[in-house]
């Protein structure tokens, strides 16, 4: 009788408990992958609409100095 089952320690063999153990690391080391990514994208995101944020700003202070430069070059009658 083989000692594994689909690539699995039976349960009964001296191995067993620790490829249970090693795979129970796996599962948490996956976990954890997932929930970096998850946090990753979410800060993806977040920079993604500070930086659209960023250029409505910089939209708004190039019309705003579009309209101070047109102010300079408007002449004021002579007294």
């Amino acid at each position: 009788m083989s000692d594994t089952k689909q690539g699995f320690y039976r349960e009964d063999h001296p191995m067993a408990e620790a490829q249970k153990l090693l795979l129970e690391q796996a599962k948490r080391a996956t976990h954890s992958a997932d929930r970096k990514l998850s946090d990753a994208a979410d800060t993806e995101a977040e920079a993604r609409s500070i930086r659209a944020a960023a250029d409505e700003q910089l939209r708004y202070a190039a019309q705003l100095t579009a309209a101070a430069e047109a102010l300079n070059s408007v002449e004021t009658p002579a007294e």
